[in-house]
């Protein structure tokens, strides 16, 4: 018996390729890291890491599907969403070092390229 699935795509992270179930797998499993183990993990307010991961990709999502499919612009948005929103996150509502900050930028970073790759 072969599982058939329909939309198939490939997607190449970090150097590793996978299909599309397990890419929606990856991201559910990113999901659910940046529920319960980030906020306990990085002492941030629970269930608002996974805002700051979805917030900067609603823009792009909208522009690259209603305006204009551009891979470039897409991503200049997204990680320029995701820097302006990790550092008003950080530095107004935890009061984090800049230490702190970058960790915080690299994990919300990564959900976005993880993300990033279905565009492609």
């Amino acid at each position: 018996m072969k599982l058939k699935i329909d939309n198939d795509y490939k997607v190449n992270i970090f150097g590793k390729q996978f299909n599309s179930l397990q890419h929606m797998g990856i991201l559910i499993g990113y999901f659910f890291f940046l529920m319960i183990p980030w906020p306990i993990l990085s002492n941030s307010y629970l269930f608002i890491p996974i805002a700051m991961a979805i917030l900067p990709i609603i823009l792009p999502e909208f522009i690259y599907h209603d305006i204009y499919s551009g891979v470039k612009l897409y991503k200049t948005l997204m990680y320029g969403g995701y820097f302006i929103t990790t550092f008003i996150y950080t530095r107004f509502f935890l009061d984090s070092s800049p230490f702190v900050s970058i960790i915080h930028l690299i994990v919300y970073a990564t959900f976005g390229y993880i993300y990033s790759k279905k565009i492609n």
